[in-house]
């Protein structure tokens, strides 16, 4: 499914669909909900409130569970831009 105006949304469907497929069935795969993207006042009363709760910009978009393993996935889309430090992996 394609949505217009969310190529990185429409990439990370795709690879949460082919992971549920390929994974052991006890498998987790979830997303983090780590940023509100629009600029409205509302938006960034929503950003600020996931802050609160421990939501760090940066984080990985998926995080897979499997067979005692974990994976830490972040998805882009070609006009997508990853930080180059992400916050979340300078402890």
């Amino acid at each position: 499914m394609t949505r217009r105006k969310t190529p990185e949304a429409d990439a990370q469907r795709a690879n949460v669909q082919a992971l549920r497929f390929v994974l052991p069935r006890g498998a987790i795969v979830h997303h983090s909900v780590n940023e509100v993207t629009s600029g409205d006042r509302r938006a960034k009363t929503r950003q600020a409130i996931l802050v609160g709760m421990g939501v760090h910009p940066g984080f990985s978009d998926l995080i897979v569970l499997s067979e005692g393993r974990v994976l830490f996935l972040e998805v882009k889309s070609k006009t997508g831009r990853a930080l180059r430090h992400p916050p979340a992996t300078d402890l």
